[in-house]
């Protein structure tokens, strides 16, 4: 039961919730990632137990990435819309945001917010990268 509740607690915030009023990455990220990944990005290990996966950590990816961050991975893992089935990452939990991030009357319209959710996301998850040693 835990685990179908964590599975959609994503699902349910978004439905609870579909006008975002605020649109600024630390909100964002709070609202659709951190149930999962941790305020800090480092992830939650009652999330990675309850679903059975790795979460990731969000906070090493510039780090395991020889110091660069990868934006333009996370904006595409972010909208996930271009994966084929419902999750951003095949055999993974984690949900394609993107058509969930659109809000508005016509299709631009919806793309734009999305777009800009998507990119204030990944600025945010940016913020939370641990100092890389030189």
């Amino acid at each position: 039961m835990r685990r179908l509740v964590l599975t959609l607690a994503p699902f349910v915030l978004t439905a609870v919730c579909p006008a975002i009023a605020d649109d600024t990455g630390a909100d964002l990220y709070a609202t659709h990632c951190a149930a999962c990944h941790g305020a800090d990005g480092t992830g939650e290990p009652a999330t990675e137990r309850v679903l059975g996966v790795g979460v990731g950590d969000l906070s090493t990816l510039a780090e395991s990435n020889g110091g660069e961050y990868p934006a333009g991975f996370v904006a595409r893992v972010v909208d996930g819309r271009g994966a084929p089935g419902p999750h951003a990452i095949p055999g993974k939990r984690m949900p394609a945001w993107g058509r969930l991030l659109q809000e508005g009357d016509t299709a631009e319209v919806r793309e734009e917010a999305a777009s800009r959710r998507i990119q204030a996301i990944t600025d945010y998850v940016r913020s939370l990268q641990v100092e890389t040693p030189r």
